[in-house]
């Protein structure tokens, strides 16, 4: 019984240290940094401070409302925005038009969400920046 006991808590520790000694430890909050701004031009959410670099604000990004992000699509069909921040997009007709635009920069107008340190964004309208 004590060997069991012994073991369960080596394990227990083990399984502690690499969720919390990893920055990926997306259960103790939102890595969301993407830049986004509402339609009104404001800032979409308030910034908070991030954990892992206490200098870095971080912005949480509002669930169902309309954002604009700016970035590029890269070589795998994903939305990359001016600070690095990768986003899928939803294969609705908008999001498969603009995954054809591999290596320009566009403007996306959508809605975006997150499970689990992905982010998804469902694409309402979008324009090609610079041909």
């Amino acid at each position: 019984m004590k060997k069991l006991i012994t073991y369960l808590m080596t394990v227990l520790f083990a399984v502690t240290l690499t969720l919390v000694g990893t920055s990926n430890a997306s259960w103790f909050g939102s890595d969301d940094k993407a830049e986004a701004k509402s339609d009104s031009g404001t800032p979409a959410a308030s910034a908070k401070i991030d954990a892992a670099s206490p200098a870095a604000p971080a912005r949480v990004m509002p669930a169902d409302k309309p954002l604009t992000l700016s970035g590029a699509i890269d070589e795998n069909s994903q939305f990359v925005d001016k600070r690095g921040e990768i986003f899928n997009l939803v294969d609705n007709v908008k999001g498969i038009e603009a995954k054809s635009c591999i290596g320009k920069q566009i403007e996306i107008k959508g809605t975006v969400t997150g499970k689990a340190g992905t982010k998804i964004v469902e694409v309402k309208q979008y324009k090609i920046l610079e041909e």
